[in-house]
């Protein structure tokens, strides 16, 4: 028999309970017995998940999290009164608890019940080799662009790639670090050759590692942390909120003048990315979770951007003094924001930091480069350049949104393969540093910071490489 667990309910139990023992001895003044309230069937099963991507042997844990009542309430219900079932076990079983384990690659469905009740999940179960054809040989097909030299001689701190093929890099504006730069470019397979165009600055944001652009009705909008602060070195991180800015030529924007702010608590590092088809917001941020402290946390694109302007109180942070006509500041701001914590999250899983990883064989290892949100999964990126001549690192790992790892940690090939790299132009040092990932127009693509073989070696140059999205 199902248990309606909450506060109210519980009261109307004991309500019930007592009017029952009254019933039972009789009306003392003689009238009839009252009935105990009648509990309202159960409509629908809310479950944790809309969809479960495994890998082939790995494991994850469903759940009722919700049902629904016919007076249009909800609760919650226990785990014992549900059963599970897997229509195929020879893909993925399921055990009393809700446990599914992948068995074999192909897709089943996975259905609890509540007395007759039921709801059930699609299961896609991978084989454990990579599908995006990353640990591929590297060849001059792999190239949506290469060998762009930018307006400042540094790395690409990321990219985007709009739905008629335009680049939109980020990178830091050389000596002004305080600055980033959002530079709209062609892709150029040949490469270099100059072929970026408009620009616009974003100040005192952060360090620009993963953001994101959106095609809207009205125009581009970029989606980047924000709110950063300095530190002793000169350089902006620890950015407070993700801000959601039009794209527009030559301008310079800095945090007080976006009137669209996400809040999400009192994190610091937080960089976005999004999935508009899918109605998805990501934010990745760092925790003192012992053992997975970065994370990240899956919204409702949609609900964010429905949510009402409140005032927020940020972290103490420091900015300025990079000129005479812009002194150093230290405040704490007060802005208006739409505050995440008031919805509830599609997902959260988190992963090592590099602090965690003992062999290069761990997850993490390598600097984290950036990541990316698509069709239900996070694609996590990390790698490591090297300029002397060995081979360079880059690897990605693809998850589900509760944690499960859908395609194991492969190495990208066009990171290490030394001969191809010079052969094609790219570099002959072996500098490819892993810099932004995305899924763009049914492709996975990868960024790289490179120095170039053709020119001047000490040229920091821009390199995008295309591959297969997980289907």
């Amino acid at each position: 028999m199902y248990r309606r667990k909450t506060w109210l309910s519980t009261c109307s139990l004991i309500a019930a309970t007592l009017l029952s023992s009254v019933a039972s001895k009789g009306d003392e003044t003689g009238g009839s017995p009252v009935p105990p309230p009648v509990q309202p069937d159960i409509e629908s099963l809310v479950l944790s998940v809309e969809q479960l991507r495994l890998a082939q042997g790995s494991k994850a844990t469903l759940t009722v999290s919700a049902v629904r009542y016919e007076d249009g309430t909800t609760g919650t219900i226990d785990a014992d009164d549900v059963s599970w079932e897997s229509e195929d076990t020879d893909i993925a079983s399921v055990d009393a608890k809700g446990e599914v384990t992948g068995i074999a690659a192909g897709e089943t469905r996975i259905t609890a019940r509540v007395e007759e009740i039921t709801a059930s999940v699609p299961v896609i179960v991978k084989a454990g080799e990579s599908t995006t054809g990353l640990d591929a040989p590297f060849t001059a097909s792999n190239i949506y662009s290469m060998g762009q030299y930018l307006t400042s001689n540094t790395v690409i701190q990321g990219f985007d790639i709009t739905k008629d093929g335009t680049i939109y890099y980020m990178q830091i504006a050389g000596n002004y670090a305080h600055r980033l730069s959002v530079i709209k470019a062609q892709p150029n397979p040949t490469g270099f050759e100059n072929v970026y165009g408009d620009v616009m600055s974003l100040d005192y944001f952060g360090h620009g590692t993963n953001y994101a652009i959106e095609e809207a009705d009205d125009g581009l909008y970029i989606w980047a942390g924000c709110y950063a602060s300095k530190n002793t070195s000169g350089q902006y991180w620890n950015s407070q909120t993700i801000a959601r800015v039009k794209f527009e030529a030559g301008k310079r924007v800095t945090p007080a003048e976006c009137t669209t702010q996400f809040y999400m608590g009192p994190f610091k590092e937080l960089h976005p990315a999004i999935d508009v088809e899918n109605d998805v917001l990501a934010i990745n941020y760092p925790t003192s979770h012992p053992t997975e402290p970065r994370r990240f946390r899956m919204y409702r694109l949609s609900e964010a951007m429905a949510l009402p302007l409140s005032t927020v109180t940020l972290q103490s942070l420091t900015y300025g003094g990079g000129a005479a006509d812009d002194p150093q500041v230290t405040e704490t701001p007060k802005i208006y924001a739409r505050d995440l914590r008031k919805l509830t999250p599609l997902g959260e899983f988190g992963i090592p930091n590099q602090s965690l990883a003992e062999t290069p064989d761990d997850v993490s290892y390598y600097a984290w480069q950036g990541f990316e949100v698509n069709d239900g999964l996070i694609y996590y990126f990390e790698g490591e350049g090297k300029n002397d001549g060995t081979p360079s690192a880059a690897y990605v790992t693809i998850y589900d949104f509760a944690g499960n790892i859908v395609e194991r940690r492969t190495p990208v090939t066009a990171a290490s393969d030394l001969d191809a790299l010079a052969n094609l132009g790219i570099t002959a040092s072996g500098y490819m540093e892993a810099e932004g990932i995305k899924v763009r127009n049914g492709k996975l693509y990868l960024g790289f910071a490179s120095r170039d073989s053709k020119t001047d070696g000490s040229k920091r140059r821009a390199n995008i490489f295309q591959y297969s999205k997980v289907e």
